[in-house]
Parts: C-alpha cells; sequence; structure tokens
C-alpha cells in the first residue's frame, strides 16, 4: 500500500499523520488517510482541539473525559471517537483511520450504544507501521503551534462537498492570520501543505456529478477552468517566510496573494477576503460594527473588519446554516487567550442567531439591533440576499452613515 504523507508530526509520544493513497486515476476519490498512534502520553490540549474540530463541535472534550489516568490520555477511547467521527454522517470531514496497534472496544448492552458499536466494528481500522519519514517535533507545552496542527489536518481532511470546501478555506484563512501573528515556520510548513493540497482539491471537483459541478463554478466564479495553484510545497512555503513583517494583515495577504498568483485569479482570498479589503479601504472608524457570519467567516475576516474600523463592538449575526462558523471563530478565539499577541483584534464581538425563513421575524429582529448599536455604527452586508437587503434597508431607514455591500 504506497501512501504520499503530507503531514507528520509528533507531540511527545503522540504521532499524528495525513497523507492519501497514491493513485494515478485523479477522478477516483479516495478519503484521506490520518494516523494516530501514541503510548500512554501525557493529556495534551491537541487531542481535545483534534476532537473538536473533525467532529464539527459535536465532541467538546475535556480532560475528565480523555484520561484513563491522572495524567495520561486513554489510547482506546480517542481511537474509538476518532472512529465515530470518521463513519458519522453529520461532519465536514472524510477519513480512513490507520493505527499502528489495536484498541479494544469495551462490551455494552445498552441499546443507543449498540449502533455507535456497530458502525465502529463495521468500518475496519486499518493497522500499518509507523512511516519513515521525519515528522515535525511540537512541544507538549507549544498550544499554538498543536492547535495549527488541528486546524491543518481538519482542513486537510474536509469532505468533496459544499461544507468540506468552506473547512478547507476558512482553515487556510485562519493559518495565514495565526501565521501574520506568530511568524512561527511551523505554521508556515502547515499552511503551505494545506495550499497545495487545495490545488489537487481543485482538480478532483471537475469530476463530481453535474449539479454539484455547479454548485462548485458558483462558489469559485471561474469559468476558464480550475484556478492555478503553485504545485510545490517548498516553493509555497519559501514565499510565505520572505514576505516581511507588515503592520496590518491587509497588506500581508496582498503580498502573498500577488506571489502566489500572478494573473490574479486568486481561489484562496480572492473571492471574499479581497473584496472585502477593497470596500473598506474608504471606510471611517466606527464603534459599532454589525455584520453578516458567512461560510467564509473566520478570525482573519474579525481581524480585518477590526483593522479598518477600529471598532470596540462587532455584532455577528448567524443562521442555523453559519453555526459552525460562529463556533469555529469563538473557538480558536478562547483558545488563544493564554498567549498575548499585541496586533490580535481586541473588540468584543457580539453573535446573535437570526431567522432566515420568517421575514417578519427578521425585520423585528434588525430594527432591535441596529437601534441599539446606532452609535457610530457601520454595516457590512455580503452572504444571503434575504439578509443582506432588509438589512441594508433597516440600515438606511434608521440612518446609519456607513453601510457597505460586499
Amino acid at each position: 500500500m504506497n501512501i504520499k504523507w503530507q503531514i507528520l508530526a509528533k507531540i511527545s509520544d503522540l504521532y499524528i499523520g495525513v497523507g492519501e493513497l497514491i493513485n494515478n486515476d485523479v477522478s477516483t476519490q479516495y478519503p484521506k488517510i490520518l494516523f494516530y498512534h501514541s503510548s500512554q502520553v501525557k493529556a495534551t490540549k491537541f487531542i481535545s482541539y483534534l476532537l473538536t474540530l473533525l467532529s464539527s463541535f459535536t465532541i467538546t472534550p475535556g480532560k475528565e473525559d480523555l484520561g484513563s489516568g491522572k495524567n495520561n490520555i486513554s489510547y482506546s477511547k480517542v481511537v474509538n471517537t476518532l472512529q465515530y467521527i470518521s463513519v458519522s454522517p453529520i461532519t465536514h470531514v472524510n477519513f480512513l483511520l490507520f493505527l499502528r496497534k489495536r484498541a479494544d472496544i469495551s462490551e455494552s448492552t445498552i441499546p443507543h450504544h449498540i449502533g455507535s458499536i456497530h458502525r465502529k466494528l463495521k468500518s475496519s481500522k486499518i493497522l500499518t507501521d509507523i512511516p519513515e519519514e521525519r515528522f515535525i517535533s511540537i512541544g507538549e507545552t507549544n498550544y499554538i503551534d498543536q492547535l495549527s496542527l488541528a486546524i491543518a489536518v481538519t482542513g486537510l481532511l474536509s469532505g468533496f462537498h459544499r461544507y468540506g470546501y468552506y473547512l478547507r478555506l476558512i482553515a487556510i484563512h485562519t493559518l495565514t492570520w495565526l501565521y501574520w501573528l506568530s511568524r512561527r515556520a511551523t505554521i508556515a510548513q502547515l499552511l503551505s501543505t494545506l495550499i497545495c493540497d487545495t490545488r489537487l482539491f481543485f482538480e478532483k471537483i471537475r469530476y463530481l456529478a453535474e449539479p454539484m459541478q455547479s454548485e462548485y463554478r458558483y462558489l469559485y466564479a471561474y469559468h476558464e477552468g480550475p484556478p492555478t495553484i503553485p504545485k510545490e510545497t517548498c516553493l509555497v512555503y519559501r514565499i510565505l517566510t520572505k514576505v516581511g513583517r507588515e503592520i496590518d494583515l491587509s497588506h500581508f495577504i496582498s503580498k502573498i496573494s500577488n506571489h502566489l498568483f500572478s494573473n490574479g485569479r486568486d481561489p484562496i482570498y480572492g473571492f471574499l477576503v479581497n473584496r472585502l479589503l477593497r470596500e473598506l479601504n474608504t471606510c471611517n472608524e466606527a464603534k459599532n460594527v454589525i455584520t453578516l457570519v458567512s461560510e467564509q467567516w473566520s478570525p482573519l475576516l474579525l481581524q480585518i473588519l477590526y483593522e479598518k474600523t477600529n471598532a470596540d463592538n462587532i455584532v455577528s449575526l448567524y443562521t442555523g446554516t453559519t453555526l459552525f462558523n460562529r463556533l469555529f471563530e469563538e473557538y480558536i478565539r478562547i483558545s488563544l487567550q493564554e498567549v498575548e499577541y499585541n496586533e490580535m483584534y481586541k473588540c468584543n464581538v457580539e453573535y446573535i442567531p437570526v431567522s432566515l425563513t420568517d421575514q417578519i421575524f427578521l425585520s423585528i429582529q434588525l430594527k432591535e439591533i441596529i437601534d441599539n448599536n446606532k452609535e457610530k455604527s457601520l454595516i457590512v452586508a455580503y452572504g444571503p440576499s434575504l439578509l443582506v437587503f432588509p438589512l441594508v434597508l433597516y440600515g438606511k431607514r434608521l440612518n446609519i452613515q456607513q453601510v457597505y455591500v460586499i
């Protein structure tokens, strides 16, 4: 079995890897491989990061959920959780689980456990040796690299569907933001791998069924074939590490985009980020920003809004469709509380759920939200027209001077 490994990392005695089966037929969509191996390792935050992100926030383990002892993680518990995620239909990822040793499945006679155990038994865990390639070594207390690794692994394992595409995109955007904050070489390496892998992602979607092709044409807004993305990870890594430390994130992104995509067809940052940068170049400072959470919402977009407006409060309206993005941003922000970065956005972020189907209730909500945040306010509207139109309409009616439609 020939495997091309894309990420291999080691945290203490824990090994993690992502790869794919070598196959000459690009139209065949084999799931990627997730390799996991550990002895009784100390409980690291990485496991919690990984399980939370891979499960699309349906599993949020704490120390008491993972431990078999005071300082150790239960190997079988982590493996069975990963296996459950791999067969779960409600996550954004798709992968085959490869292990170095078997994991026990405890006997259960509780009715609501039987279905889960049956799925685990039916979906095989493939045994393989530890890869011989060089591993990225990450320290047990290096939480930003552990978080970045979990984000990169999740992005690489994203499925070939709409939600998988957006998961991949916000993973790239978040790693870009983390690299801009920290300038850590490990994050640049992970980001380079994910950007180059996205090239293969674009190529494979050409072989999807016609309805899915139409959806992706809309998403990418390109009609001349798949966009060009560099093939070599080392080339992207050199470009990322050569970009100088910029005062703001806007110039940093522009430089990366110009170096990677000289023809202007940028599939990584071009769909929304560059439009947002262009439209907000002329805005004035604001105390309150009212905006919508889209499927591209990430810490990167929040950082841009904060830089351009210097807002004290950003009110973010989300629906059931964008709940994942709201949870993702908040989870990353909370996970970084122990790390001090002067450039990181320091505004208050307030999330408010709104209705996408009941227009009468939505109008009541929007009037109240805008009225409560009228002081020196700015509106940034983008995304579904069912939300954009009423938000702009009520913003104008209530005399909000700065209204931007992206």
